[in-house]
């Protein structure tokens, strides 16, 4: 049996509607990751700071937190 290196469907399908706290001071790098997870079917709240980030994470649930 050959094994794939792409995601499969339950996973694919497991990152719809996931939220990500995404933490990242540059913006152009900030864009781009978080147009690439909103294409990959995650909910991304982007945030510049850390303490942003840390009162979004007080206030919220997410799924998973991408610090750069």
């Amino acid at each position: 049996m050959q094994q794939s290196n792409s995601p499969s469907a339950d996973s694919r399908l497991a990152a719809v509607g996931s939220r990500i706290a995404y933490l990242e001071d540059d913006p152009a790098q900030g864009e781009a990751v978080q147009s690439w997870l909103l294409q990959a079917g995650y909910a991304v709240d982007w945030f510049e700071s850390g303490r942003a980030c840390a009162l979004a994470l007080e206030r919220g649930s997410y799924d998973l937190v991408l610090l750069d």
